[in-house]
């Protein structure tokens, strides 16, 4: 599942609707107690150690996983002040950083699977589906349901 990026006149990214990972409570990486249809406003961040941490791409957010716990994912809406970045060393991009989030809806379970199951075969999503399976917590009948039945292309 992807966002979307919005610019400004100047080609500056205004806001940014992606996703975002919580623990069964719904608490952020550093125990920030989050609601739903909530916004929250930090007054300044630093890409990749203060802010509030969101992605473009679902699969993007597994790399934060809980240990244990089974994970929350929402649609989150960043706005005031964006930075981009990328974490090169694990191969993810498109992860931002902004001043100010709305956590507009919690993804459910059925709506992901849904998702993953019908990108499974298109050769432009290989890299994405692969991740999603790899880091997602499937149990056997999601994993068998997104079972590639197509050879995966290079991009």
């Amino acid at each position: 599942m992807q966002g979307k990026i919005i610019y400004d006149e100047n080609g500056n990214i205004k806001e940014v609707y992606g996703y975002k990972l919580f623990s069964e409570d719904l608490k952020g990486y550093n125990d920030f107690q989050f609601e739903i249809g909530k916004q929250y406003h930090i007054s300044s961040i630093q890409a990749k150690s203060s802010g509030f941490h969101f992605a473009l791409r679902l699969e993007d957010t597994l790399r934060y996983q809980f240990k244990e716990q089974e994970p929350r994912i929402c649609l989150v809406h960043g706005f005031g002040e964006i930075v981009s970045f990328d974490d090169d060393y694990y191969g993810y991009d498109n992860l931002y950083a902004s001043t100010d989030i709305e956590i507009i809806k919690e993804v459910s379970r059925k709506e992901i699977i849904a998702y993953y199951e019908s990108i499974k075969d298109n050769p432009y999503y290989t890299r994405e589906h692969q991740r999603f399976c790899q880091l997602y917590p499937l149990t056997d009948e999601e994993r068998s349901l997104l079972k590639r039945t197509k050879r995966p292309h290079r991009r």
